[in-house]
């Protein structure tokens, strides 16, 4: 069951995680609850009050959560049975991610009374198309609606099939997805024809990945393929093998910046 007070810590990539999460913190203010949203990326997690529910929010890349969400929940503080719930966005599978994350969180003490895997656009297109977008955002939050009247009425669910899960975390979130995403983020780049040297692609990046060296971007190792740095450049300038994509913007470049308050 819900606490009155509700710590949200959400990870958003290019904001479809930020606005499922915002929807379903509404909801819960609608029923009376306080929610306080904080971004991931900027929480220390043993600052967590084991009196208030925990919530946590992210965004599926290579089927499973980012290395930033797992060293967030691996330094949470152990506590004794704090109600717990997570929701994740996907345009595709998420492989069992949900469970992936029980069986890091559980043995801490956590009740984990909900989980929901939400379907969004995808963020790194080719092409975009933007009403096709619009439709899947408004069933995405149809979803959430409904899993905050779960949530609310205590008949939400956080489902973890054992074998799947251990697998799935074991091979993807500690094997094939860091190789994956390193092997993805030596592929990124930027175009001079188009590049300000503005350094919005820096403040940006989650996980400082980005330096400025001559007025050029650099990228280094440690990219987890959050792909904002590709969606809210100014110029597009952004290359991934050298080519330019389509730009996917749900938010305005104030409202995904990494250091805005959330309310």
């Amino acid at each position: 069951m819900l606490t009155d007070i509700i710590d949200f810590y959400v990870f958003s990539g290019t904001g479809n995680t930020l606005i499922a999460s915002e929807k379903l913190s509404e909801e819960l203010r609608n029923a009376g609850y306080t929610v306080n949203l904080h971004r991931m990326e900027h929480s220390n997690p043993v600052d967590f009050d084991p009196s208030h529910t925990l919530g946590i929010a992210f965004p599926i890349i290579a089927f499973t959560a980012q290395s930033l969400v797992f060293d967030f929940i691996k330094n949470l503080p152990p506590v004794s049975k704090t109600p717990a719930f997570m929701i994740c966005t996907m345009a595709g599978s998420s492989l069992a991610a949900p469970g992936q994350i029980k069986r890091l969180i559980k043995p801490l003490g956590y009740d984990t009374i909900g989980a929901a895997q939400i379907t969004m656009p995808y963020n790194a297109s080719k092409k975009i198309d933007n009403e096709e977008n619009k439709a899947k955002i408004s069933d995405g939050l149809s979803q959430v609606s409904d899993f905050a009247r779960n949530l609310i009425a205590g008949e939400s669910r956080w489902k973890r099939s054992p074998i799947l899960s251990d697998l799935s975390y074991l091979i993807l979130g500690c094997l094939m997805t860091p190789v994956i995403t390193k092997s993805f983020s030596k592929k990124y780049g930027a175009d001079p024809s188009k590049c300000n040297s503005c350094g919005i692609c820096v403040d940006l990046c989650p996980v400082r990945n980005i330096s400025m060296e001559n007025g050029t971007p650099r990228f280094g190792d440690n990219c987890i393929v959050c792909t904002r740095c590709l969606n809210y450049c100014p110029e597009n300038a952004i290359l991934i093998g050298g080519k330019s994509r389509s730009q996917y913007k749900p938010l305005s470049l104030e409202e995904i910046m990494p250091e805005k308050e959330l309310e």
